[in-house]
This record gives structure tokens, sequence and C-alpha cells, in this order.
């Protein structure tokens, strides 16, 4: 996404305000419009020519990237993960997941708790007397 927050639009940033207000349920980007007090394709063009992103992609993210987190310090199932972030339909958030990470939730997860191996630098262990 292009930008800082304070260069966008006062429109754009009010979506964004509202978009993270209320990541966790259902919204359109008729809702969003709305709020905004545009018309939805007017709206739409605007914020993806301001972020390089649809309105709908933008709150993707925000609840993909809220996942990693509670995915990399939780316990909670995958399920109960999706629907805290605001995805209702678990298979739906799955599949938005890979696409936007590359790699299921649950690899994620994996990979993210998995305990990190030291590395070291084969020239110190060569070199150590």
């Amino acid at each position: 996404m292009k930008g800082s927050w304070n260069q966008f639009p006062d429109k754009v940033n009010e979506a964004i305000d509202f978009l993270v207000k209320n990541s966790k349920r259902p919204i359109s980007s008729k809702d969003v419009s709305r709020y905004v007090g545009m018309h939805r394709s007017s709206f739409c063009r605007l914020f993806k020519k301001e972020l390089g992103v649809t309105p709908t992609a933008y709150l993707n993210l925000m609840r993909i990237n809220a996942s990693k987190e509670l995915l990399s310090t939780s316990d909670l199932t995958v399920e109960k993960i999706a629907r805290r972030v605001g995805f209702p339909n678990p298979r739906h958030f799955r599949g938005l997941f890979k696409r936007y990470v590359g790699e299921s939730p649950k690899e994620f997860r994996r990979k993210s708790l998995a305990p990190s191996k030291p590395t070291h630098s084969r020239i110190f262990v060569e070199s150590y007397p």
C-alpha cells in the first residue's frame, strides 16, 4: 500500500478509520461508501487509487494480519481465530489466508511456533580454538 496515513484524502482516512473500528463485523464496500458519503463506485475508485488495493482487500489484509498475530501467540483453533478477526466462514478464511500469505494458517502456525535453531557461522566454529 502506498503513502502514509496523513497524505490521503479525508474520505479515504475516514474509510480506513471505519474499517479499523469495525473490522470484526461483516462490512461491505457499500457500508463504507455510505459511511463516508460517497457513491460506491466513486469511493472504490478513489480508495484503490490512493492505497493501491480495494476496500475489501484492505479489510482482508487487516484481518489476515490480526490472524497471523493470534496464530503466533495463542492456542486458539483456526476456526476461532477466523471468527475472532471477522471471518464468519473458516473455509473462506483459510482460502484467503493461503492466497495472501502463501501457506495455510496451520502451516504458518507450525512455522511460527517452531523453536528456532541457533545458527552458527561456519567460520566461527572452525576458527574457535
